[in-house]
């Protein structure tokens, strides 16, 4: 019986890395996605649409709203983009990371019924945009 050189050690434990790599790009990154989600909360008020994420709060006035997008699957369920986030182009080689990091500040994801929420965003926002008469 032979006992593994070094060489016999090293190699599997470097494999490691890739194979974690590896599993995280195809399955991990959606369970990470979806557990992420769970922590979220999200409240729209009279005045502002609130984003609650690990004890951040995010605050967006509706009047103040410059970009506003509803992307809506067949069952009903969806996702609201506002404000996205520009990216900058001496930064772009972290873009794909910035934008895991920062993308749910920018969205309301995974609604149950996106028609519903974005009537409430809709109507908050006219009342919002009308120029005051006076």
């Amino acid at each position: 019986m032979s006992v593994p050189g070094l060489w016999g050690i090293v190699a599997p434990v470097f494999g490691l890395p890739f194979i974690a790599a590896g599993a995280y790009g195809s399955v991990g990154r959606f369970v990470h996605r979806r557990w992420q989600r769970r922590q979220i909360a999200y409240v729209l008020t009279s005045e502002r649409i609130l984003t609650v994420y690990r004890n951040r709060l995010v605050c967006r006035f509706y009047h103040t709203l410059r970009y506003l997008e509803k992307r809506e699957n067949g069952d009903g369920s969806g996702t609201i983009l506002f404000d996205k986030r520009p990216v900058d182009w001496h930064d772009f080689h972290f873009a794909f990371f910035n934008e895991l990091i920062q993308e749910r500040e920018y969205e309301y994801a995974a609604i149950d019924d996106v028609d519903a929420v974005w009537a409430l965003i809709e109507a908050q926002r006219r009342r919002w945009m009308k120029p005051s008469a006076k």
